[in-house]
């Protein structure tokens, strides 16, 4: 059997520091029917990231474009590869050096046309120390977008997605900062079945300089929207008309508390709304403007209410102090 071509692409912006690390564990692999991609997006690092990659001569495919995110970096390397499957490695993360190899042979075993396959991960700090390892779940293909609506454990480096994969759906969502991989996979997830492995294949790097770190505000905001968009297009698609009325209540719940949790807010609501109208039989998305200002309104009584008895509560304290230094004062003069 021919070993496909596996891209491996590597976008990478201002990111000198930990670039090497990346393409010499792309190198390393143990699969060796590669090409890797790396493409630099517009970084302003006086010349340092690009005098890196191209010290690797043409061990490596080097292209330089004008900055626009991640997403677009990611899309160019999509219109320039040659391999039959994609396989993301971050500048700042490492493969381990059986990633693309193990992917591969689990791919055959399958025999499944056009599946894609993600593994666990180890997670390591900004000098490559251990911090934690995150094993995969075994979850169902059916129940894929579910699992990423209620959970953010997937791994986007941990992927090896088939070319054709993106001729179907389309490429990385540009105008997303943070939430881009996600976007996709779910929308990928809709006709293409993803299969969990149980090995840890990729060390991801936390550093200060990650987007999510760097981009708070950003993220929060495209994360509540993007969490939205999926549970409208599970309900659209009648994926929970295939649970029971219990499990159907405990999978909605589950996504109610991850929301909450997870701080988001905006998501949060629209959950608990369109849960509500889908308990009375209604189409969930039935006033559901109205149901989420009503649940805001209140959630502003209450905070005024907290307020009020917090302050109520100082204010009766000071005039029990009062009160007191009152009654002593007067025994005093009474003594005197």
């Amino acid at each position: 059997m021919n070993d496909p071509l596996v891209s491996i692409v590597i976008p990478v912006y201002n990111g000198s520091n930990y670039l090497a690390s990346a393409i010499n564990s792309a190198l390393a692999q143990t699969y060796k029917n590669v090409e890797i991609i790396v493409v630099n997006d517009g970084s302003t690092d006086g010349g340092a990231t690009e005098a890196l990659a191209k010290s690797y001569g043409d061990r490596i495919k080097y292209y330089y474009k004008e900055n626009g995110g991640v997403a677009t970096a990611l899309n160019f390397a999509i219109s320039v590869m040659e391999g039959n499957y994609f396989s993301w490695l971050s500048h700042d993360d490492e493969y381990l050096p059986s990633k693309v190899q193990a992917q591969i042979d689990f791919s055959r075993k399958l025999d499944i046309r056009d599946s894609i396959i993600y593994s666990g991960f180890e997670i390591i700090d900004e000098d490559s120390r251990k911090i934690d390892t995150v094993v995969m779940p075994i979850i169902k293909p059916v129940d894929f977008r579910y699992w990423i609506t209620r959970a953010s454990m997937l791994h986007g480096c941990t992927l090896l997605v088939p070319r054709q994969c993106f001729s179907s759906v389309g490429l990385f969502n540009p105008h997303l900062r943070t939430t881009q991989d996600y976007d996709l996979w779910f929308r990928m997830a809709a006709s293409t079945p993803f299969f969990g492995m149980p090995e840890i294949l990729i060390r991801a790097r936390r550093h200060g300089e990650q987007g999510t770190k760097t981009l708070v505000k950003v993220a929060l905001e495209e994360c509540n929207e993007l969490h939205i968009s999926f549970l409208k297009q599970l309900f659209t698609d009648g994926y929970f008309k295939n649970y029971t009325t219990s499990e159907k209540e405990l999978k909605l719940s589950t996504i109610i508390l991850s929301y909450k949790e997870r701080g988001f807010i905006r998501a949060y609501r629209f959950a608990v709304a369109a849960a509500f109208w889908e308990s009375l039989g209604f189409d969930p998305f039935a006033l559901l403007t109205v149901t989420m200002a009503i649940m805001v309104f209140f959630e502003k009584c209450n905070f005024c209410l907290v307020t009020v008895r917090k302050n109520t509560g100082i204010i009766l304290s000071k005039l029990l102090k009062a009160k007191k230094f009152a009654k002593g004062a007067l025994k005093t003069k009474w003594r005197k």
